[in-house]
């Protein structure tokens, strides 16, 4: 089987006009084949076979933003500092500030939540300053150099 019918038996067309890979993909989404002992990313394979060369020092773009997209039309060669600037302006569209600090920095966890890094940040310092066997809300004005006074004891009492 030759190269571009190797591609396109794994190729589904979508409705939004994404020609999606259905074949292996990296953990990020990305479309990749075997050619030869070694793997190749789908997309930069799919824009050097319909498009032409990449230019040296350029890396392949998905302006519809689809990792696992490979058709022609939505694939563009730019520099690295284009493809991150993209990035990361479509970041701060899908992105928006946080509620609590305003801050628009955020860490996907595990279980797929967002987490507001400065927020998170902020959070873990409390738990580290919280003495152990106390929760947060018993800490307010808690101070290691002043002892509380057991309840029930008057002035006269303590001297």
């Amino acid at each position: 089987m030759n190269l571009p019918a190797r591609i396109t038996a794994r190729l589904v067309i979508q409705p939004g006009g994404c020609v999606v890979w259905t074949g292996t993909t990296t953990r990020e989404g990305y479309g990749r084949v075997r050619i030869g002992d070694r793997m190749v990313m789908v997309h930069r394979l799919a824009y050097e076979v319909w498009v032409g060369p990449i230019p040296e020092g350029y890396e392949v773009d998905h302006l519809c933003f689809v990792p696992a997209c490979a058709a022609p039309w939505h694939l563009e060669a730019v520099t690295q500092a284009e493809n991150q600037r993209r990035a990361s302006d479509r970041y701060r569209a899908e992105n928006p500030a946080c509620r609590r600090c305003g801050a628009a920095d955020w860490s996907i966890r595990t279980d797929g939540r967002r987490d507001c890094r400065p927020c998170h940040a902020r959070r873990d310092r409390r738990r580290a300053a919280t003495p152990p066997g106390l929760g947060p809300r018993e800490t307010v004005g808690y101070s290691l150099s002043i002892k509380p006074e057991p309840p029930g004891l008057t002035e006269r009492q303590s001297t």
